[in-house]
């Protein structure tokens, strides 16, 4: 006998309680409220303690909520049920990045390419996890591996832009950042980092025209104004910034006076 509702509910057979834990899975997936969510999740595994997608969801909510350890805990029981699940696998790695567990986070993103060889966004996140640990040999390797499996991926290149950058190696950084750009037109970060590459190996008039680009895509920029007045005063090179795109930045710097 369950009570359910403040009603008494008889489920006689595990066939009755299966039927009733997809009833509560049905109603958590539908709800817009994480409370209500878990609720209904937590009913759902208690008619049914071998319910799979019940203990990912509500995993997946916990996460959400920053809740790491339940979130966790949810994904270690899913995998315990299914060994080869690589979205829970995945998932936990997630969770233990966000939660700056990096060894275990790694753990988890290793067993995911294990079962997925090609796997590009368990190779890119992973890559991330050595970048956060400063092991950027090692990020490099994944982030290679990412573009092979995927070359139209521009988080790739432009994450190794930034350990190529970081490692003073800026003309390499130059080269991921303006694959980056290829791959997307309007990827206002890579041309912000691209401008500063250009300016740290000399390349001004590259490095204004870049920040120029930035201005275009987001006016909003203000470190970006600073950047070019800095070469401006610095360099002298306020002459190759003419025509509209003198008029855009003096319009746009007056504004932030």
């Amino acid at each position: 006998m369950f009570i359910i509702n403040n009603k008494p509910i008889e489920l006689k057979t595990l066939e009755d309680k299966k039927k009733m834990a997809e009833k509560f899975y049905c109603k958590a997936y539908y709800s817009i409220y994480h409370d209500e969510k878990i609720k209904f999740y937590t009913m759902a595994i208690n008619m049914n303690s071998k319910y799979i997608d019940a203990y990912f969801n509500r995993g997946e909510v916990f996460r959400s909520l920053k809740e790491y350890s339940k979130a966790i805990k949810d994904f270690i029981r899913v995998i315990e049920l299914n060994p080869k699940d690589k979205d829970a696998y995945n998932n936990m790695a997630v969770a233990y990045y966000e939660n700056r567990e990096y060894e275990k986070a790694l753990d988890s993103y290793t067993k995911v390419i294990e079962l997925d060889h090609e796997n590009y966004n368990a190779y890119f996140n992973r890559g991330l996890t050595y970048k956060a640990q400063n092991k950027y040999h090692k990020a490099i390797k994944d982030f290679y591996k990412t573009i092979v499996l995927n070359p139209e991926d521009k988080e790739a290149y432009f994450n190794r832009g930034i350990i190529y950058y970081n490692t003073g190696k800026y003309n390499k950084a130059v080269e991921d950042y303006t694959k980056a750009i290829e791959i997307d037109s309007k990827y206002e970060d890579a041309y912000n980092n691209r401008g500063t590459a250009f300016y740290l190996i000399g390349k001004y008039k590259e490095a204004i025209e870049d920040y120029i680009k930035v201005i275009k895509l987001n006016p909003n920029s203000s470190e970006i104004y600073y950047n070019i007045s800095l070469i401006c005063a610095e360099k002298n090179m306020c002459s190759i910034i003419c025509g509209e795109n003198k008029k855009c930045i003096m319009l746009n710097f007056k504004d932030r006076i």
